[in-house]
């Protein structure tokens, strides 16, 4: 909320496309929301740097993604479908 409305995730994809947010929003609007505290853009920072990069997201368990606070079960298990979904679309 302490974010500028023009330089929310989801106020720039209806802006200007999905195609030009940074990774790190990419995942905050997946995430949808942080914790006290910490934003979704900040939680974002958080998982990409700790896990070595966005590349290492797909391969994520899900403990791995519950590590994180602000990252519990239901939050997690919808991050790895959207990975797998992803995955998925790849090889079609």
């Amino acid at each position: 909320r302490e974010i500028p409305e023009m330089e929310r995730p989801r106020e720039k994809v209806i802006l200007y496309g999905v195609e030009t947010l940074s990774n790190r929003e990419l995942l905050a609007i997946l995430l949808r929301t942080g914790y006290q505290g910490k934003s979704s853009l900040e939680l974002a920072d958080e998982v990409i740097h700790k896990k070595g990069g966005i590349g290492q997201l797909p391969n994520m368990k899900l403990q791995d993604w519950m590590e994180f606070k602000g990252i519990k079960e239901a939050k997690a298990i919808e991050l790895m479908t959207v990975f797998e979904l992803v995955r998925r679309c790849s090889f079609e």
